[in-house]
């Protein structure tokens, strides 16, 4: 597929110990109760603490003044026109165009899928190119993203569409019945892009002379 997508749990055990066993004097030591208390009082603390570190953000666009902070909003406004997409964008990459460091962010399963729309440098980048998007950019991104959506409609984001079908934005596109089941959802998307050729072989026929690039 063209696009794929895309926090560690910490488990607390209480270490405390109210006795021990010597292993050469079989009686066992046991702890006054203040030192139990006191014991019992820093587990809980730690406890706290490491589940307090648990809920902190892992990724930049949580955390305010992000490099992905506004992404979410941008690609919602771009997408307007076509919700869809950005339903997939949040599946894809969860709204994420760079990583902590500033690079372009690049898929987990597949690094050669990139940005907020995952698009894969494998099969577009030389495309992109040429046609002038850089897909290292978030507007190169959705643009090309946009132009793809335009000849195929959602299917080249198939991969992802057991996340974004879930959403109110693909029944009200697809209906109920086609995204309640795999095989429908799959009939749809083929109708889908064909439905999208279809467009661009009337609008070729109708002699226009602009490039497909140029009506996204």
């Amino acid at each position: 597929m063209l696009v794929s997508g895309m926090a560690s749990t910490v488990d607390n055990s209480t270490l405390s110990s109210y006795s021990k066993q010597d292993s050469t004097n079989p009686t066992a030591v046991v702890t006054s109760s203040t030192e139990a208390a006191l014991k019992k009082t820093s587990t809980l603390a730690t406890s706290s603490e490491v589940k307090q570190a648990s809920k902190q953000p892992s990724n930049a666009n949580a955390s305010v003044g992000g490099l992905n902070a506004n992404v979410e909003t941008e690609v919602r406004e771009y997408f307007a026109d076509i919700p869809l997409m950005a339903e997939v964008s949040k599946c894809e990459s969860r709204f994420r165009q760079f990583e902590n460091d500033g690079s372009v962010f690049r898929g987990k399963i597949n690094d050669r899928d990139v940005g907020a729309m995952q698009i894969n440098e494998f099969y577009h980048a030389e495309r992109a190119k040429k046609l002038g998007y850089n897909l290292h950019t978030l507007k190169g991104n959705m643009d090309y993203a946009r132009l793809l959506y335009k000849e195929q409609g959602a299917q080249p984001w198939v991969s992802s569409s057991p996340c974004w079908k879930k959403s109110e934005v693909a029944k009200a596109v697809y209906g109920h019945e086609a995204v309640s089941t795999s095989e429908s959802m799959k009939v749809a998307l083929i109708e889908d892009f064909r439905d999208a050729q279809k467009n661009i072989i009337a609008m070729r026929s109708s002699g226009s002379s602009k490039v497909l690039a140029d009506n996204i």
